[in-house]
């Protein structure tokens, strides 16, 4: 099936890219597509996203628009997954 991955923010920098189409399993969970994207994007995304081999706590995954706060969420044939680190200033 076919999802939208959408990158923002450090994220965005570290996956060199601002969106792409990944073609996953049926059932996969945000779980899975994270850890694909990690080995697909490399180092540098893998380390923001994934330090000490645990999903990092300033990451926002969002499904669809919608924060995701269980990563065992199944995604769905069209979903859009985002993303992102939260960003502050003014």
């Amino acid at each position: 099936m076919k999802i939208t991955m959408e990158y923002f923010a450090q994220v965005r920098v570290a996956a060199e890219k601002d969106s792409e189409t990944l073609d996953v399993s049926d059932h996969s969970t945000v779980h899975d597509v994270l850890c694909l994207s990690a080995e697909r994007l490399g180092d540098a995304f893998r380390a923001l996203v994934f330090p000490n081999n645990s999903l990092s706590r300033s990451i926002v995954v969002c499904a669809n628009d919608t924060a995701v706060y269980d990563t065992s969420a199944v995604l769905q044939a069209g979903d859009t997954l985002t993303i992102l680190t939260p960003m502050s200033g003014g």
